[in-house]
């Protein structure tokens, strides 16, 4: 209780005791949630005036086709856990020519200019390796373009044809198929911050990054755990040629979730989806090689198709 009193202070200090509040009691209800965001909202627009934007002007001329795609495994490949192998070999090998790069703890730099300095904010623990990987994929995405992809991410298909073929490509799950009851006001449907790409320059990208850099150093606490997904909202809301560029993304993989409540269970009860491709995983997960019942596992086989070959 002590705790909870001193970061509700520490929070009023800094953004208002009316916002401190609303955070605090975020989790009591979905309305309650919502009155915060609303208030979050209104900071982070108040703030966002302080962070300049290009407007955009046109699709730049890369070749999408062999554009690269973008995964970080911080300590490297040899210290994945099984299921983030899986998931890395299923994006090499679905991947076609598109080159798939590795981002580490010791190659970030040779990639990127800012998120050296950014980096720091990890070793102060105002944020998280999590929230840092946030502002590196933006970078990338501004100094080369591609697609980011968490390196939880199966994918049981090529790409379709056309999820290059716009201003920016992600994860648009079907509006119509989410249960608003268990839904987040802070998600977002239009957009997946885990496969998340566009085209080298976009100045959304560097404006996402900015807003990071100047936030955290006029605060030293981050005010919510998904303050990406909440900033490229606020971008959404303020910009037009942000909200035609998102809204112009077409609805797919929408069962992205599917998958990975099936990892556990008998390979043969899982029904694939040929619509759904994409599949966000988690490593946090003890998975098994047999059900309860000796059946071999979803998990199983995705093991021995993509480590034990």
């Amino acid at each position: 209780m002590e705790i909870i009193v001193e970061n509700l202070i520490r929070y009023g200090s800094l953004f208002g005791n009316k916002l401190a509040v609303r955070k605090f009691m975020s989790k009591a209800s979905f309305h309650a949630l919502k009155k915060y965001k609303q208030g979050l909202d209104s900071f982070l627009e108040s703030f966002s005036k302080n962070v300049e934007y290009e407007k955009f002007s046109n699709i730049r001329d890369d070749d999408m086709d062999t554009c690269p795609i973008w995964i970080m495994w911080w300590q490297g490949e040899e210290a994945m856990p099984d299921i983030v192998r899986i998931a890395f070999e299923s994006v090499k090998f679905y991947a076609g020519k598109h080159p798939v790069i590795l981002i580490t703890k010791n190659n970030y730099e040779y990639y990127t200019k800012r998120s050296r300095s950014f980096y720091g904010f990890v070793k102060e623990n105002i944020i998280s390796l999590t929230h840092f990987s946030d502002f590196l994929r933006f970078e990338l995405l501004y100094q080369h373009g591609g697609l980011w992809i968490d390196a939880t991410v199966i994918m049981t298909s090529e790409f379709e044809r056309d999820f290059f073929s716009g201003r920016f490509f992600s994860v648009k799950a079907d509006t119509k198929s989410v249960d608003t009851i268990k839904w987040d006001p802070r998600w977002s449907r239009l957009w997946s911050i885990y496969c998340i790409g566009g085209h080298k320059g976009d100045p959304l990208f560097k404006y996402i990054d900015d807003f990071w850099f100047l936030y955290l150093s006029t605060y030293n606490l981050l005010i919510d755990y998904f303050f990406t997904d909440c900033v490229i909202d606020n971008a959404y809301h303020r910009f037009e040629d942000v909200r035609e560029g998102f809204d112009s993304i077409p609805d797919s993989n929408a069962n992205t979730l599917a998958l990975s409540s099936m990892l556990n269970a008998d390979k043969s009860s899982y029904k694939s989806d040929s619509s759904t491709y994409i599949h966000k995983c988690t490593w946090k997960t003890d998975f098994k090689m047999l059900d309860f019942n000796g059946n071999e596992t979803l998990y199983s086989s995705l093991y021995k198709k993509y480590i034990r070959r």
